[in-house]
C-alpha cells in the first residue's frame, strides 16, 4: 500500500510540473494586434480580418476581432458577411512560448445574400425587394454565440502565430458559422 501511495504521489507531482499553468511574468497589460485569415465553412469561401487582444490578467485575455467573409460565388447565393466578435480567452500556457485557450464569446453576424433569381409567391408573381419574405431579404443581422478552441505559439518576443476553430451558433442554424482561423500577431 506504501508503495501504491508513493507511486501515485510521484504521479502528481510530476503531471503538476508538466501541466502547469503558470503565466508568464508580465503577461498582465500586454496587447498584441493581428491580421487573421481562413475559410469559413457554411459559406465554403475565405475570410480575412483584424484582432485586438489585451491581457486583463495573467490568463484571462479580451480579444475582439472583425472578420470579412467573401462571396463563395459558386451557387445561386451569393454571401458576404461581417463578423463583429468580442472573445473572451482563458490561457493555459503549455510552455514559455506555446499557449492553448478555449474561446467564448458574442458575435454580431451581418449576412449579405445576392440572389441570381427571382423569389416568387404563390401565385407566381414576383416580389418586389421591399415585399420579400424575410428568409429572403438581401441583408440579415444576427447576435449570436461564439464558442471554440485556440493555440499560439511565440516566435520571438514581439511576434506570435496562432490557429483558432471557432464556431458563431445564432438564433437561425441557417446562419451559423464554423471557421478555421490563422493569425500572426505582433506582442507590445
Amino acid at each position: 500500500m506504501r508503495k501504491l501511495c508513493f507511486f501515485a504521489v510521484c504521479l502528481l507531482v510530476m503531471a503538476n510540473g508538466a501541466f502547469a499553468q503558470k503565466a508568464l511574468k508580465g503577461e498582465k497589460g500586454v496587447s498584441s494586434v493581428g491580421v487573421i485569415g481562413g475559410y469559413a465553412v457554411d459559406n465554403k469561401a475565405g475570410l480575412a480580418g483584424l484582432d485586438f487582444r489585451y491581457n486583463i490578467g495573467d490568463r484571462i485575455r479580451l480579444a475582439p476581432s472583425i472578420l470579412y467573409v467573401f462571396n463563395s460565388g459558386d451557387s445561386l447565393e451569393k454571401k458576404n458577411t461581417l463578423y463583429f466578435n468580442a472573445d473572451v480567452h482563458y490561457l493555459i500556457r503549455m510552455t514559455d512560448k506555446f499557449t492553448i485557450y478555449p474561446v467564448a464569446g458574442l458575435g454580431l453576424a451581418i449576412w449579405s445574400l445576392d440572389r441570381n433569381y427571382d423569389v416568387m409567391d404563390d401565385e407566381g408573381n414576383i416580389y418586389e425587394d421591399d415585399e420579400l419574405p424575410e428568409a429572403y431579404k438581401k441583408s440579415h443581422l444576427h447576435l449570436g454565440l461564439n464558442i471554440g478552441l485556440g493555440c499560439e505559439y511565440r516566435l520571438t518576443k514581439d511576434f506570435i502565430i496562432g490557429a483558432e476553430f471557432k464556431y458563431n451558433l445564432t438564433d437561425q442554424s441557417a446562419f451559423n458559422q464554423a471557421m478555421f482561423l490563422g493569425r500572426i500577431a505582433y506582442y507590445y
